[in-house]
């Protein structure tokens, strides 16, 4: 065993910066400072959703629905996402990245828009129908009771 000392060797200090030089890396900075930890790009013709990794229920769900797991590529990622994992997966603290064809996505998205305006424009006559078959009485507001 040696017992002469260790001596550091340091690397040469990098040149002095420019002001032009500083400002765009600064901009750099502040670009990536205000990014989202779950921010997505995905690849043409696929959207992207986060969701729990430890929540079967909602995962079966999604998979029913048509969503998968992205397995990329770790060499070569088709997906710009922050917790790429070396089995190609994306996690982010409790949340996987899953995939979906976009027309897919397109099309539940319409769906839950036509079934919340249906519940939205219907509330008032399922609510008067159900009162009705109960035997209860509705008063409207605005409107003089006999």
């Amino acid at each position: 065993m040696s017992t002469e000392p260790i001596t550091p060797v340091s690397a040469e200090p990098a040149p002095p910066l420019t002001l032009e030089e500083k400002k765009i890396r600064f901009a750099e900075l502040r670009k990536h400072m205000g990014r989202s930890q779950i921010e997505v790009v995905p690849p043409a013709g696929k959207t992207g959703l986060w969701a729990r990794k430890d929540d079967t229920r909602e995962l079966g769900r999604l998979e029913w629905l048509g969503y998968h797991i992205v397995h990329d590529d770790p060499k070569k990622p088709a997906w710009r996402a922050n917790g790429l994992q070396q089995d190609g997966t994306y996690i982010v603290g409790d949340v996987i990245l899953l995939e979906v064809d976009s027309w897919i996505y397109e099309m539940l998205q319409q769906e839950y828009q036509d079934q919340s305006e249906s519940q939205r424009t219907n509330a008032k006559a399922t609510f008067k129908d159900d009162a009705e078959r109960a035997g209860t009485p509705v008063f409207e507001v605005g409107r003089p009771t006999r």
